[in-house]
C-alpha cells in the first residue's frame, strides 16, 4: 500500500440513477469512459481515478501546486463534458491530505483515507452543480484562492490580471 500526500476529488453525477433505471445510461456508457479517461490523459502527469457507479475519485500523486492545476483541469473538463454532452450535471470537492492508495496485480485498486472522507464530506453538503475547493485547500494554497477572485475588466492591467487567472477559470463556472 502507497501513503499519498495530495489532493482528491470526489464527485457524483446527478440524476445517474434515474439513468440507468430508464436504459439510457447504456447507450452512453462508451461516451462517460471517454470523457473520463480522456481529462486524465490530457492532464495526466499524476492523475488516476477509480469509479464506482455514479462516483468518481481522482487522485494526484503529490501536492504540488502544479498537480492541484491539472486536476482542475481535468475536473472542469469532465463537469463541463459531462452536462453538455451526456446531459449530467456533477456535484463535488477537491481535499487536501494523506490518502493510501493500493494497486492490485488483478486491476483492483483500493483507495482510503480522511482525505477521501473530507471531499465526500464536503460533495454531500452541496447544493448546488459544480465541484468546490475544500476550505484545507484554500488554505493550503492561498495564491490559488486569489486567482479565483476575477477583477472587474476596467483597464488593460485588468486584463493581464484576468490572463493569469484563466487555468483555473474554467473551474469556478
Amino acid at each position: 500500500m502507497k501513503v499519498i500526500e495530495g489532493y482528491v476529488a470526489f464527485f457524483d453525477m446527478l440524476g445517474f440513477s434515474e439513468l440507468v433505471r430508464e436504459g439510457s445510461f447504456s447507450e452512453n456508457f462508451n461516451k462517460y469512459s471517454e470523457i473520463l479517461s480522456n481529462a486524465v490523459e490530457i492532464n495526466k502527469d499524476g492523475l488516476q481515478y477509480v469509479t464506482f457507479s455514479d462516483s468518481v475519485v481522482i487522485n494526484t500523486k503529490n501536492k504540488g501546486k502544479e498537480q492541484l492545476q491539472y486536476l482542475i483541469r481535468a475536473v472542469a473538463d469532465i463537469s463541463f463534458r459531462f452536462l453538455t454532452e451526456l446531459d449530467i450535471p456533477i456535484c463535488g470537492s477537491i481535499s487536501i491530505g494523506q490518502f493510501d492508495r493500493h494497486e492490485h496485480k488483478d486491476g483492483n485498486v483500493i483507495i482510503a483515507g480522511r482525505t477521501i472522507i473530507d471531499a465526500y464530506q464536503y460533495e454531500q453538503k452541496q447544493d448546488w452543480v459544480g465541484v468546490m475547493l475544500s476550505p484545507k485547500v484554500v488554505r493550503d494554497k492561498p495564491d490559488l484562492r486569489k486567482c479565483c477572485q476575477l477583477p472587474k475588466l476596467n483597464s488593460r492591467e485588468d486584463g493581464e490580471k484576468l490572463r493569469k487567472c484563466l487555468p483555473v477559470w474554467p473551474f469556478i463556472l
